[in-house]
């Protein structure tokens, strides 16, 4: 067996994100690690009753499933593959700046520290926010299609797991979502700021 990195990638105007989850999955196989990624994805963006393409405006657009092997001892890449994707949001409305975020809080069984994790979700449209914070329906969906995306994945072979620092990793077996919009300032660092200015 061996720990993969699974990274979503995507497109917002002039910026990119990206999220994703660690896997324990079959050795040799980032290949497969790959095709299994983008299948949850595919899931967890367009299930008919769950997928999360509601939440999102048509300006927040999935386009690569990525995978990589990390090696037992230095933890860095060994291999990687990745499977190109089309997932765009389907909400009409504009959405919130680049730098909001929805975190997926992923737990362990065990009730500590150390066996909690998170993915940040690119920014939500507008619509799917009341009084400044997410709303029930969106709340539920992104839940719900999260699940999807990891029963998915282990459903292929490839276990979603929380990594801890030194290594280790235990199964991921619980999920949350709050109704806080998180912030990733990392995901503004290409906008180029157009500025109005006056004397006083």
């Amino acid at each position: 067996m061996a720990l993969y990195r699974l990274t979503a990638r995507g497109t917002l105007p002039g910026e990119e994100f990206n999220f994703g989850v660690h896997a324990d999955g079959p050795a040799g196989d980032a290949s497969g690690a790959a095709t299994a990624f983008s299948t949850a994805l595919t899931a967890f963006w367009q299930d008919i009753t769950d997928g999360v393409e509601t939440v999102f405006s048509a300006d927040v657009v999935v386009v690569v499933a990525h995978a990589a092997e990390l090696d037992d001892v230095t933890q860095r890449q060994i291999d990687a593959a990745e499977v190109s994707v089309s997932l765009p949001g389907t909400d009409a409305a504009d959405m919130l700046p680049h730098n909001c975020a929805v975190a997926v809080s992923t737990l362990a069984a065990a009730a500590n520290r150390g066996n909690h994790g998170r993915f940040y979700l690119p920014p939500p449209s507008q619509a799917q926010i009341s009084n400044g914070r997410l709303t029930s329906t969106p709340r539920a969906r992104l839940l719900a299609g999260s699940v999807i995306l990891i029963n998915d994945l282990q459903g292929s072979g490839f276990t979603p797991v929380i990594r801890h620092h030194n290594g280790l990793f235990d199964p991921i077996a619980r999920l949350r979502v709050g109704d806080v919009i998180d912030s990733q300032r990392r995901r503004r660092n290409k906008l180029v700021e157009t500025y109005v200015s006056a004397g006083v």
